[in-house]
């Protein structure tokens, strides 16, 4: 998943940003930098902190609705098709909550395109 990756690569640059951060006061108190060059990496450093948390809450918060989005298209996909599961013969309203449209491309090729496919091939692991 894009936002996953993306909420990784963050984190990772977070994780750098503090290590920098912690090697600024150590060459300060070495003396390998002087105070103005210390104190300018070290807001740098700050301003580049505070923007990745702020990145990174958002994705997070963005990849927690895509997860409850998904859940709940399962669940759905998963109700009707429980609902329907025992049925010998189609009827309209399968039709109408199972298929999301009928394409016919010729008298001998018809192609089914199903409401749930993504749900359902994500639960099953296709």
């Amino acid at each position: 998943m894009i936002l996953a990756e993306k909420l990784a690569r963050l984190q990772q640059e977070k994780e750098k940003c503090e290590s920098d951060r912690f090697a600024n006061v150590d060459q300060f108190m070495a003396g390998q930098l002087d105070k103005e060059v210390y104190q300018r990496r070290r807001a740098d450093l700050g301003r580049l902190a505070e923007r990745l948390d702020a990145d990174i809450a958002e994705l997070e918060q963005k990849l927690k609705a895509a997860e409850t989005v998904t859940d709940d298209s399962l669940s759905q996909a998963l109700g009707v098709m429980k609902k329907y599961s025992g049925a010998d013969e189609l009827t309209q309203a399968m039709v109408q909550e199972l298929i999301e449209k009928v394409v016919v491309t010729d008298p001998e090729h018809v192609e089914i395109v199903w409401k749930f496919k993504d749900e359902v091939r994500n639960f099953i692991g296709i």
